[in-house]
């Protein structure tokens, strides 16, 4: 998203930075849209929709990106205010996890950081991208060749309790 949008990667180290003098280092598990308030990201949301505006964008359209948009900003928030923890996968690990049969309740697993990134090269698991990327008419890689595939994962708090608990 850094590349694909003007000022993203800034927005997102300014909110963080914000965010931490402020007293906060992601260790509270927030609801996304409580994340980005406090962020305060809307002073990157609102320059951006009047740019989009005046040049001509339509205005539920416009609207409709953005909030695609405060998805990647949370992602991108909570994995900055982690430091930044990724981990590359490598060609035989990501074998051993595609024929793994995960019969785990997902109750029982615990996530080693409450954001981090996992970084795929191999050709297996990009393939699979590819394919997701093909049935996906709107996807702007579709029929491109990926080179490499992050995945972002952030502890969110629960919306509903698991199920067999009330």
């Amino acid at each position: 998203m850094g590349q694909l949008v003007v000022g993203f990667r800034k927005a997102v180290e300014n909110a963080a930075a914000r965010l931490r003098r402020s007293g906060w280092t992601g260790s509270e598990v927030l609801a996304p849209e409580v994340v980005l308030e406090r962020a305060r990201i809307e002073e990157f949301f609102h320059p951006l929709a009047a740019a989009l505006l005046e040049a001509g964008a339509n205005e539920d359209a416009t609207w409709n990106d953005l909030d695609l948009l405060s998805v990647h900003v949370f992602y991108a928030l909570s994995h900055e205010l982690q430091r930044r923890k990724t981990f590359w996968i490598d060609e035989s690990l990501s074998f051993m996890l595609a024929h793994t049969r995960l019969d785990v309740r997902g109750e029982g697993l615990r996530l080693p950081f409450d954001s981090f990134a996992l970084m795929f090269t191999d050709r297996e698991t990009l393939t699979i991208g590819e394919a997701l990327a093909t049935r996906d008419r709107q996807s702007n890689i579709r029929g491109l060749t990926v080179r490499s595939m992050t995945v972002y994962v952030a502890r969110i708090p629960p919306t509903r309790a698991p199920s067999g608990f009330t």
